[in-house]
């Protein structure tokens, strides 16, 4: 029975590797996860998973934090993908992921662009992987991992991964004004309205 398993270090180690050798294209970012998870064992693949699945919850489950907005100043008027965009900055890295949810302005210090910050690539490389390892042992593989879910190691890094993320204190309204954001995202206003021409929007 497998008793391995990774910890949200690991995987951010894994991200980071990949973000730096890929250099900003997301193909090859794709690429470089599948090549790094290839060897690893179904237990650390499943983990991997449910790590990035944490990470992805967190960014899409408040409707009305502040990032939404940032990304319609991004977008030039519309809000992307939300799974997407989960995707998009998991892949950026830990540093860039906690200050983008503490602070969405943080993204003015990002390539974030129209368009190019949607990326799904990794939201199933993990499990796929694992599928293919289980070679239709699905039962027994969900027995083997149920003490792995069980273990102090499992449930540490649960709380870590939770204790680690922080909001900004202030949400999101609807109908805000392409101005009224200003004040509240100025980096991401400056970069994405000031310094273009206006979009007519709003």
């Amino acid at each position: 029975m497998e008793q391995s398993i990774i910890n949200s270090d690991k995987f951010w180690e894994t991200i980071e590797k990949a973000n730096k050798l890929s250099q900003g294209n997301l193909d090859m970012f794709t690429k470089l996860i599948e090549k790094e998870l290839s060897s690893w064992s179904y237990s650390e693949l499943y983990h991997f998973q449910i790590i990035y699945e944490e990470y992805e919850l967190a960014t899409v489950k408040y409707a009305n934090n502040l990032i939404w907005s940032a990304l319609i100043l991004i977008n030039k008027g519309y809000c992307t993908n939300t799974y997407g965009f989960a995707g998009w900055l998991i892949s950026q890295g830990k540093n860039t992921y906690l200050e983008t949810l503490k602070n969405p302005d943080y993204l003015a210090k990002t390539d974030a662009s129209k368009d190019k910050c949607n990326y799904e690539g990794i939201r199933f490389v993990a499990i796929n992987l694992a599928k293919e390892k289980m070679k239709g042992k699905i039962k027994q593989k969900t027995e083997e991992m149920k003490p792995l879910w069980e273990s102090d190691i499992f449930k540490s890094d649960q709380i870590k991964i939770n204790s680690e993320i922080e909001y900004g204190n202030l949400n999101r309204n609807r109908d805000w004004k392409l101005k009224e954001m200003e004040p509240l995202l100025p980096d991401l206003y400056n970069k994405h309205v000031a310094k273009k021409r206006f979009w007519g929007l709003f």
